[in-house]
């Protein structure tokens, strides 16, 4: 048998199995058993020669790996950090803005009220000064030896109902309604949030002397606050 045949692991395996050579030899000559083919000792240095190589570069490609995992690592830690960074501009954002918000509001709410005054102020003032006027002209019930506080003390002690209210007819009664008005009015001048609830009611029927109703706030206020009763 050839020797490079006995140097097969092919072979070697048979011959270990009970095989004879001539056996072997006749398989191998008709084709039956292949043989891996020899590598020359050139061709078994340039395999050693890449296996090497094989080696060198898996290690390489090893250190790399965990060269691009440690740079993964940084990575994420740059990015926790960017996130702690926006997290806490956020909220210093959100901070400022709410301390601007409260501060815009109170400024607002601030403006609010002082042009609410200034509008009612530009309401009342008309208002004061014509009932200032009907104030100063001489009441249409006055009469010779007889001034309105002594009429009126006189008129009210003559009209109480049981429940101590002030009975008044606003039609035929007109000159003591108007004065118990005109009183109630000068009594809460000072008053701009009482005005504005009762001066409009209070001027009209005062500049209307025909007027046959009085306004509902204003009867209110007289009935609670001056024990007058209105009617009709």
């Amino acid at each position: 048998m050839k020797a490079e045949w006995k140097n097969s692991s092919i072979v070697k395996a048979l011959l270990n199995g009970g095989f004879d050579e001539e056996y072997i030899e006749k398989a191998i000559e008709n084709g039956d058993i292949i043989l891996e083919k020899s590598k020359t000792e050139e061709e078994m240095e340039h395999s050693k020669e890449d296996g090497e190589k094989n080696v060198v570069d898996d290690e390489k490609h090893i250190e790399d790996l965990e060269e691009d995992e440690d740079e993964d690592d940084d990575d994420i830690e740059d990015l926790d950090e960017d996130i702690e960074e926006k997290s806490k501009k956020k909220k210093s954002k959100e901070k400022v803005e709410k301390s601007f918000d409260r501060d815009l509001m109170k400024s607002f709410g601030f403006e609010m009220k002082e042009a609410f005054r200034e509008a009612i102020k530009e309401e009342i003032e008309p208002l004061r000064k014509s009932i200032e006027a009907i104030g100063a002209q001489p009441t249409p019930f006055r009469s010779e030896g007889l001034d309105n506080a002594t009429f009126l003390q006189k008129s009210i002690s003559t009209m109480k109902d049981d429940n101590g209210k002030i009975t008044v007819n606003i039609v035929k009664q007109r000159p003591l309604a108007r004065t118990l008005i005109e009183k109630a009015i000068d009594s809460v001048q000072e008053d701009e949030f009482l005005m504005k609830s009762i001066g409009d009611d209070a001027f009209a029927y005062l500049t209307n002397p025909e007027a046959e109703t009085i306004g509902e706030g204003l009867a209110r206020y007289m009935y609670d606050s001056k024990n007058v009763k209105f009617v009709r």
